[in-house]
């Protein structure tokens, strides 16, 4: 016997055994597998309360492995059960109806596990695809954030970002890309660098390396690449390493004992000269040219070409100052302006030292000799004087005037020596055909004779000769070195009276004789020939001697101690004049008070300025007689010219000066008269009195000139081969005039300086 029970989930009615009543069974209808309470429907027994539904069971853990069939979802097992919920007796027949179900349920299973394996291999299908889609979409978004970060020049981080993507997608299509973008981007971080100028080794290093990986990468093409962010970062590279060699130079310039500023200056070179070759590549023709950033580093080796070039200059004239002489001194001198390093100040330490060791070396040095006796004159002489102009009485002379004076003229190599009353010949001696100018004479002293010393130069034989200036008779005679450069100078009187000469050697030695006894004494060399004869400054001992070119120094030729013991001669003063070789007309004036009392005082050079005109140079006198201190250098000063004056033609003799007024004549006519400044007045130090007069054709021929003062505001002017007089007077409307005083007479050509009357 059976009871009907019905699902009340599927409403599926099946037939069981009556002990199932109030049990819970699960509904055998594969579609439905809800539990129900198994009821009879054909009792009348009211339905029991429904109990509460049961709790799931936790989810299992199942560890699966590809060799094992994939698990079941609880109601596929539950269907894959081959267990029946219902229990039927073997002697009981079946109704056809009730066996349907339970057919069902033998077929179901399979058809579910394929439905389940068909399920499963979608969602793996789709999870596949998922995984894929979101990895792409990584890829992307990591690209585009590098991308952003190398457009925003954060280049380490791009470089950093660009490096993952190509490790992390080495089988990407895009993979190349990162790699150059990767390189690109640590490219730019060293040439972005703050430091790359100060230090662009690196920066170098980096870009070229890049520029020969990626020269021939399509993504470093011009137009259709990145080429122009190549380009941009070469520019800027090229532009810190021709900086970064300019600033070694600079540095080197600064600091001159740092040599390897140089070699790091031309190692910048070299390399940005590299960096910008390296940028052909990628540029087009739009492109600006490089020849700025070429330009730039030729700049740069330029100064670093022009400081080798200052070193190896200097290490020459180094060289050359080893055997020092002031010629050699002109000729580094020389070299310097030819290399442009006149004005460098280390090449001006060079020459300065150099000067400082020539000055040096003007010292007094004892060589004393005894005198000889005169040589013999060379061979007999047939001497004449011829009368210029119409014979005249002889000159009447004062008893009280003593004896007649005595005129020495020099002319074609012979001194004559005249009488003054009747103009006769006393005497005279051959001198050599160099001789120009009489010689010096010493006035009497105590009953002794007045001497004359003779420089001459016969056969080749320079010496000096003292002698009686009356008789001729020579008193002593001392061979020279050299022929002398003029008359000898006279410093002091009687038995402490010394001559000093200067002759014509590469030294410019000036030699010392004692004048009573003839004894050479000793000699002092300036370094560097001598051109015009010794001038002496008035009621002093000091002597000038002026160089060939650029100097003039001062010896002090009666140095005394502080007990009033004669030392020996020695250089005091050094003036830098700055006159060109053979400039000087003749030799140095001084004008102003006589001695060694502070007062203003000029040194005038009367200066070659061209083949048909000259100028005054008017340079301040400080106090020549301060000796230097013991073991050192006499100083050197280079005054400015306080006063220049430009005068047509050349002097040929030393102008005249009274201490207020200064007069010349030169070869083109021109008489000049200039005003000295005096104690108190507000004048210039040296400032013309009349204007110039005009040029006239005939003063074209070059005459030489002679003036010499007369009297007060007077002069004798011998020019155009006239003597004539002259004197300053003021009128009140012109002011100063100059008018002529007596009738000028032809006379010649000026061959000496006049000589006064010391009778």
């Amino acid at each position: 016997m059976t009871i009907v029970a019905e699902c009340p989930h599927c409403e599926s009615r099946y037939h069981l055994r009556p002990d199932l009543l109030g049990k819970v069974m699960r509904c055998p209808n594969p579609d439905c597998r809800e539990p129900f309470v198994v009821r009879d429907i054909n009792a009348a027994a009211p339905a029991p309360t429904a109990p509460s539904p049961p709790t799931a069971p936790p989810p299992r853990e199942i560890e699966w492995t590809p060799d094992r069939p994939l698990p079941l979802s609880p109601k596929a097992a539950e269907a894959a059960r081959p267990t029946l919920a219902v229990a039927v007796e073997e002697d009981e027949p079946q109704p056809e109806a009730e066996e349907a179900p339970l057919r069902r349920k033998r077929g179901r299973p399979r058809l579910l596990l394929g439905v389940l394996t068909l399920a499963i291999v979608g969602l793996l299908a789709v999870s596949g695809v998922y995984v894929v889609r979101t990895a792409e979409e990584g890829e992307a978004r990591r690209a585009k954030r590098a991308q952003e970060e190398f457009a925003a020049g954060q280049y380490p981080a791009a470089r950093k970002a660009f490096e993952a993507l190509a490790a992390d997608y080495p089988e990407s299509t895009d993979a190349d890309r990162y790699r150059f973008f990767a390189d690109l981007a640590g490219t730019a971080a060293e040439v972005r660098s703050v430091t790359a100028r100060e230090n662009p080794a690196a920066a170098v290093a980096s870009f070229r390396a890049f520029a020969e990986k990626h020269r021939d990468s399509p993504l470093a093409k011009p137009l259709t690449g990145y080429g122009r962010d190549i380009l941009d970062a070469g520019r800027k590279l090229a532009e810190d390493v021709a900086g970064h060699a300019e600033d070694r130079v600079a540095r080197f310039r600064a600091d001159r004992t740092k040599g390897d500023e140089l070699a790091r200056a031309d190692a910048a070179v070299a390399d940005g000269r590299a960096v910008v070759d390296s940028l052909a590549p990628f540029r087009d023709g739009q492109d600006p040219p490089l020849d700025p950033l070429r330009a730039a580093l030729d700049r740069a080796a330029s100064g670093v070409r022009d400081e080798r070039d200052r070193l190896s200059v200097l290490a020459e004239v180094r060289g050359r100052l080893a055997s020092l002489s002031d010629a050699e001194v002109r000729a580094v001198e020389a070299r310097l302006a030819d290399a442009g390093l006149a004005t460098d100040p280390e090449a001006r330490q060079v020459i300065d030292a150099a000067r400082a060791r020539l000055r040096g070396l003007v010292v007094w040095v004892d060589s004393p000799a005894t005198p000889e006796a005169a040589p013999p004159a060379g061979g007999s002489s047939l001497l004449f004087v011829s009368p210029v102009g119409p014979a005249e009485s002889a000159l009447t002379r004062p008893a009280s005037a003593g004896s007649p004076g005595v005129f020495l003229a020099c002319a074609r190599g012979i001194l004559y020596a005249l009488d003054e009353a009747t103009g006769n010949p006393l005497w005279a001696e051959r001198v050599g055909p160099d001789a120009s100018e009489p010689a010096a004479r010493v006035p009497a002293d105590d009953g002794s004779p007045e001497v004359v010393f003779v420089a001459s130069d016969v056969a080749g034989r320079p010496g000096l000769t003292a002698r009686d200036l009356r008789t001729g008779r020579p008193l002593w005679h001392q061979p020279l070195p050299a022929p002398a450069v003029g008359p000898a100078v006279v410093v002091g009187r009687g038995a402490a009276a010394r001559a000093f000469v200067a002759v014509r050697d590469a030294a410019g030695t000036v030699l010392g004789f004692d004048v009573p006894g003839g004894a050479r004494l000793g000699s002092v060399s300036v370094g560097q020939p001598v051109s015009t004869p010794l001038a002496r400054r008035p009621g002093t001992g000091l002597l000038y001697v002026a160089a060939e070119s650029q100097r003039l120094f001062v010896l002090d030729a009666d140095a005394r101690d502080d007990d009033g013991n004669r030392l020996p001669p020695r250089c005091v003063r050094v003036i830098a004049t700055g006159h060109p070789p053979g400039s000087l007309r003749c030799p140095p004036l001084v004008v102003g008070p006589p001695g060694t009392d502070p007062r203003p005082r000029l040194l005038v050079l009367a200066q070659a300025d061209g083949p048909r005109t000259m100028t005054l140079r008017a340079f301040p006198l400080d106090d020549d007689a301060t000796p230097p201190a013991p073991g050192t250098a006499p100083p050197e000063v280079a005054p400015p010219p306080v006063a220049e004056a430009p005068v047509p033609g050349w002097a040929w003799f030393p102008p005249a000066a009274d201490g207020d007024r200064l007069a010349l004549v030169t070869d083109a006519g021109q008489f000049r008269l200039f005003g000295v400044n005096q104690p108190g007045n507000a004048d210039r130090p040296l400032f013309p009195i009349l204007p110039p007069a005009p040029t006239k054709e005939a003063d074209l021929d070059p005459i030489p000139g002679l003036v010499l003062p007369a009297d007060d505001a007077s002069f004798w002017v011998l020019a155009g081969g006239s003597l004539g007089g002259v004197r300053l007077s003021r009128d009140a409307n012109p002011g100063e005039v100059l008018e002529p005083a007596g009738v000028a007479r032809p006379l010649g050509v000026a061959r000496q300086t006049a000589h006064e009357n010391m009778g």
